[in-house]
């Protein structure tokens, strides 16, 4: 568990410092939601396109915030060229939607991917510089499976880098 974490936050890590331009102007992405309805806010959101297949394509957005939390998600859908739209995790379409919440304080990891849990990612703009939306969903400790946080009224804004 301290091994996910520990990987976890070393990612976010690189990704805030890769997320610096030559200048050292830091993109101004963003990540909010309501965690169980209160308020969260993560700055220095980054996204990643990786296309490392011929049919798929892996879009990664994360943001973290200066508590030690850490907020994303993995979007892959069967398609080089992503358009926005509503989507959500679908074996007859080939589709994966995780959403994923980890923070040093609770000790844990959460993800959508747990039995129960769930994510609807809603692009409403991409294109080759970066990507925006919404998200929501119901992400299910790695620890103990009875601990849930409902994530809701999420948006995202974030430069690709």
């Amino acid at each position: 568990m301290k091994l996910k974490l520990f990987l976890l936050a070393g990612v976010a890590a690189l990704l805030c410092l890769h997320a610096c331009t030559k200048d050292g102007v830091k993109p101004k992405g963003t990540i909010t939601m309501n965690v169980n309805d209160s308020a969260y806010k993560g700055q220095f959101a980054t996204a990643l396109r990786i296309d490392t297949s011929n049919v798929y394509s892996t879009i990664s957005v994360s943001a973290g915030s200066m508590n030690g939390t850490l907020v994303g998600f993995t979007l892959v859908i069967p398609t080089k060229n992503p358009v926005p739209g509503t989507y959500s995790s679908n074996k007859d379409k080939n589709t994966v939607v995780t959403l994923s919440y980890s923070t040093i304080r609770l000790g844990a990891e959460y993800t959508s991917t747990q039995n129960g849990g769930n994510a609807v990612v809603n692009i409403t703009r991409i294109d080759k510089d970066g990507i925006e939306g919404t998200f929501s969903g119901k992400v299910i400790s790695d620890l103990d499976p009875s601990h849930t946080l409902l994530l809701s009224n999420g948006a995202f804004s974030a430069a690709f880098d």
